[in-house]
């Protein structure tokens, strides 16, 4: 998932935010590369955890990767753009996120490749 997310470009930090029905895949994500594993049991709370990392990430990256299937997440380019920040979203559903390439973001098709299962 890291290799198709970053397309050989180099990583600052991988976050992944799972929830509570999710906690087997923590150590397979960790050992996948990810920095940081998150376990919020709330759908919502995850999406502003989300968002809110994304805007503390803006300040020291050029480009923010938000692989997600949830479509609601979609304005947050809108505020990447606005600082300056290249925004791109990874979903094995790419259509949820059609409207934000318009806002100036990049949508990238997730192939069963990059399927992280424990």
């Amino acid at each position: 998932l890291l290799e198709q997310t970053t397309d050989g470009r180099p990583r600052t930090r991988a976050i992944a935010y799972l929830g509570a029905d999710s906690r087997a895949r923590t150590e397979v994500l960790r050992g996948a590369g990810f920095d940081t594993v998150l376990v919020v049991p709330e759908s919502s709370e995850r999406l502003v955890h989300i968002a809110l990392d994304a805007a503390a990430a803006a300040r020291r990256a050029d480009t923010v990767v938000i692989a997600s299937e949830d479509g609601s997440l979609a304005p947050i380019a809108v505020h990447l753009r606005a600082l300056g920040v290249r925004c791109e979203f990874a979903s094995f559903d790419s259509r949820r996120f059609a409207e934000t390439e318009r806002w100036g973001a990049t949508v990238l098709e997730l192939s069963d490749d990059s399927r992280i299962v424990p």
